[in-house]
């Protein structure tokens, strides 16, 4: 954004008077200094709204390099951070910490036109968790239950399409209560923590499960899961599952792929 600042001179009141008696007498043609001062002051004040493009162009703030998880820039909690995928191929990296008193995060990528997609990468990383809405709206990423660790958020566009005038707004929050999962579009999944049984509401908007397998802080598989459905409720068993800190991987056959943290407590 390119900012004027008229900054005003203080002139000697005798050298003001002389100057104003100056001026007066140019109709007599005598120019004097302090008279031009005051002429060419006025002239390029006069100028200044003539050159809207200079004076209103507004850029988005470059926060570069950050392009990888050793660049990433350290983004405080609740502070919106202004930036923008400045070339083909860029990726925006920030990084943050969650703590053991608030392990439970949201994340929203919001105000832009290009459609970037949001990632949330682990300490190593990998990727735990996304937000890819095929339209132009708020990307948001629940992650409830975090271990307290170093994490990433990934600003991008899936097809490198780029504006340095297409500014994004990135902010996350933290708290000691979990956030609602369904505000991302996630499906909900209680009891959780939890040490017998899992159950899952399914909706339209997702529909059928196809597959459920239990993923670990790293996001490898250790186990698919098998359940039954009773109506439009998916539950399942997992006393016999090892007590810990997992991910939930959902697969419904409307193509669509959820992950949602899960603990296990017996």
């Amino acid at each position: 954004m390119v900012v004027y600042t008229a900054r005003h001179t203080a002139v000697p009141e005798a050298e003001n008077q002389e100057g104003e008696k100056d001026c007066d007498s140019i109709a007599k043609l005598k120019v004097t200094p302090c008279c031009l001062w005051r002429v060419f002051f006025q002239l390029v004040m006069a100028l200044l709204p003539s050159f809207p493009l200079m004076a209103q162009t507004v850029n988005c703030p470059l926060l570069e390099p950050n392009n990888n998880h050793t660049e990433a820039i350290w983004l405080p909690p609740d502070t919106a951070i202004r930036s923008t995928i400045a070339y083909a191929g860029d990726h925006d990296f920030y990084k943050f910490i969650v703590p053991h008193s608030k392990p439970n995060l949201k994340a929203t990528l919001s105000d832009f036109e290009k459609n970037y997609n949001l990632w949330l990468l682990n300490d190593k990383g990998l990727r735990i968790a996304k937000a890819t809405s095929p339209k132009k709206i708020d990307e948001i990423i629940i992650f409830n239950l975090a271990v307290p660790d170093t994490y990433f958020l990934v600003v991008f566009h899936p097809k490198n399409a780029y504006d340095e005038n297409d500014c994004y707004l990135l902010q996350y929050h933290l708290s000691e209560y979990q956030f609602r999962t369904a505000d991302a579009g996630l499906p909900e999944v209680y009891p959780n923590p939890a040490s017998t049984q899992l159950f899952v509401p399914l909706s339209p908007h997702n529909g059928q499960l196809r597959q459920v397998e239990l993923l670990s802080a790293a996001g490898l598989v250790i186990r698919p899961l098998s359940g039954c459905l009773d109506q439009n409720l998916w539950k399942c068993n997992v006393s016999t599952v090892p007590k810990g800190w997992y991910l939930l991987r959902m697969e419904f056959d409307s193509g669509q792929v959820r992950q949602v943290p899960v603990v296990i407590v017996h």
